[in-house]
Parts: C-alpha cells; sequence; structure tokens
C-alpha cells in the first residue's frame, strides 16, 4: 500500500513538473502565438481522445486557410492534423482563458484526409 501511494505522489509531481516547464514555455511567447500553441495541443488531445484509431502527432491551425480570432475565441476552416504519417483537415472553434495559457472549450469537425498531392502546397511533410 505504501509503495502504491508512493508511486502515485511521484507520478503527481512529475504531472505537476511537466506542467510547470509547458507553463514556463508558453509564457515566454507572444500571445497570439500561445493561442495557436494551446489549441494545437487541444486539437491533437481532443481527436486522439475521440476518433479512434487516430493518435495526432502534430497540429497546425492555420495550414489551409486563416484563423479568425475575435476576444478569446478561434475559429478557422483549414486546420489540419497529422496521425500516423497521415494528414486530415479539420475545421474548429478555440475558446482560451484571457492569458492564453489554458483552452476552455475545443470542439472539432473532422473534414477528411488530405491526399499527398496537395501536402506541397500546404507546406506539409510526412
Amino acid at each position: 500500500m505504501a509503495v502504491l501511494a508512493m508511486g502515485v505522489t511521484l507520478l503527481g509531481v512529475a504531472q505537476a513538473a511537466a506542467e510547470s516547464h509547458l507553463d514556463h514555455v508558453l509564457k515566454r511567447l507572444e500571445p497570439d502565438s500561445r493561442f495557436n500553441q494551446v489549441c494545437d495541443m487541444a486539437a491533437m488531445a481532443a481527436i486522439g481522445k475521440s476518433e479512434a484509431g487516430l493518435r495526432p502527432d502534430r497540429a497546425m491551425l492555420d495550414a489551409a486557410g486563416p484563423v479568425k480570432r475575435v476576444g478569446d475565441t478561434a475559429t478557422g476552416e483549414g486546420a489540419v492534423i497529422r496521425s500516423k504519417g497521415h494528414w486530415y483537415g479539420l475545421s474548429f472553434v478555440c475558446e482560451t482563458t484571457p492569458d492564453r495559457m489554458r483552452v476552455r472549450s475545443f470542439d472539432y469537425k473532422l473534414l477528411g484526409e488530405i491526399p499527398q498531392s496537395k501536402w506541397e502546397e500546404l507546406g506539409l511533410w510526412r
């Protein structure tokens, strides 16, 4: 029992340290870049959790179209995510906290796989 409690405590400490490091890195970014980064991470987390078989390792909100920002909300139709060497388009709505450090909500619609013939045009890679 004591070993289990110690393991849980160490896991909590490791997670807190990772979050602290991420916060430190995010705080060094200017607000628009921070906005993009937290929404990129939210996209990968949401899709990885909700879409069977997808494990996103990269997201770009503005690859195929502009991101519109109004207050704490970003929307776009030209976002992409990469999973297992394949790229997929998505539209999204991402709402952050005013300091751009956390995502309050992330909604998306997966638009399907992007053909490899369009990758160069969009600046995508394997």
